[in-house]
């Protein structure tokens, strides 16, 4: 695995959201520091929106991982295919009560008295809900209605609500008038500028220990956001093909040549994967396994589709023995742990057995002492009496 050929401590460019990773952009500082003024404001709607892949979800744990504290309470809520009855109960589960205690009716008059006493001991909640264009108007009406509970000029909850720019346009329309007014702050993350991806991917290679191997030809970082067009998700994408490419040719050196090729076989890859991702009609054959799919604009014959093909297997393969090896080097570990634990366990035993044998030599001195003096101390008042 090309963790351990460049020696890295893990993943940098994973696809899967992470706090940990998290790199301020410009325009990931502009939406954080419209967020955090947003909560300061103690109510209403937050939205952050942007492209699939822009990393809104990543902004969104790491807001949460920054501001989560004992007074504010963060409630994550699930939005696909929920309508707003559905999304009552799953909120009040958020808020770790027991809807199914409560009618169906009155599972937002739980939540009403939940959030009512968290409000009379200064505390607060935001509830999260990513994707949010999947909810339904009147999932999204409900989720309003909470916030309308105000006491003291102050309200317990507010929403943080993410989705792509198609969300923008759902608020903008008539239907979300009311819900429009209660948006105190909003985001929109862009793509990062052709100057940040070298940026982005040094952070992320720094927060797993690199140390400058591989090296990146000043070029490749242009290569990179072409294919990209500053999506981190595509960057990570391209990135960690790289990564594998690079251990895989061992390589200390990356060029843009080789990130040039590369996003050409990802572009080929990604028409690929959406020619398989067409619905079959009922009773076709099933579809063929997608490295077996042919190459958009290679002819059947052509070196290219086979080379692609074996690289794809070669990197599976690799892969799979990094897997392995890592499994090893667990069961490695366990085997010395276990074997260390069992060697101190037979010292402690040797130990124990020697300070008893001690204790016992003692005991015997002690008393065969005593057996000796006891006559000794006789004759004398013997001959005393005799005397």
């Amino acid at each position: 695995m090309y963790t351990d050929y460049y020696a890295l401590t893990g993943r940098p460019f994973q696809l899967s959201p992470n706090p940990r990773f998290f790199f301020a952009s410009r325009a990931h500082r502009r939406a954080v520091a419209s967020i955090s003024l947003g909560l300061q404001q103690g109510e209403g709607l937050l939205v952050i929106s942007g492209e699939v892949g822009s990393g809104k979800t990543t902004l969104s744990s790491y807001l949460q991982e920054q501001l989560g504290h004992e007074r504010l309470a963060i409630a994550p809520v699930a939005t696909a295919g929920v309508g707003a009855e559905t999304l009552a109960t799953l909120i009040a589960r958020a808020l770790r009560l027991e809807p199914e205690r409560a009618p169906q009716e009155d599972v937002l008059g739980l939540i009403e008295r939940d959030l009512r006493e968290r409000q009379a001991e200064r505390r607060r909640v935001l509830l999260v809900a990513d994707e949010a264009q999947n909810l339904s108007v009147e999932a999204l009406k409900v989720l309003c209605r909470l916030t309308y509970l105000v006491q003291d000029g102050q309200t317990p909850l507010q929403l943080l609500l993410l989705g792509p720019p198609s969300f923008r346009d759902l608020l903008a329309g008539p239907a979300l008038e009311r819900v429009r007014q209660f948006v105190v702050a909003s985001a929109h993350l862009g793509a990062l500028g052709p100057d940040e991806v070298r940026s982005y991917m040094e952070h992320r290679l720094r927060l797993v220990g690199w140390r400058d191997v591989p090296s990146f030809e000043p070029a490749i970082f242009d290569e990179i956001f072409a294919f990209s067009r500053g999506l981190p998700r595509l960057v990570n994408l391209i990135a960690a093909r790289l990564l594998v490419h690079g251990s895989i040719e061992q390589r200390d050196r990356l060029t843009a040549a080789e990130a040039r090729d590369l996003a050409q076989e990802l572009a080929l890859e990604t028409t690929a994967w959406a020619d398989v991702s067409v619905p079959q009609p009922s009773g076709a054959e099933p579809a063929p396994a997608w490295t077996d799919v042919p190459l958009v604009g290679a002819e059947a014959g052509d070196p290219r589709r086979e080379v692609h093909r074996l690289r794809l297997k070669l990197e599976a393969v690799f892969t799979e023995l990094g897997l392995e090896r890592r499994r090893s080097e667990e069961l490695r570990g366990q085997v010395e742990r276990l074997t260390r634990a069992l060697h101190q366990m037979e010292l402690d035993h040797l130990r124990i057995e020697a300070a008893t044998s001690r204790r016992l030599a003692d005991i015997l001195v002690s008393a065969g002492t005593q057996g000796q003096v006891e006559p000794e101390r006789k004759g004398e008042q013997t001959s005393v009496h005799v005397h």
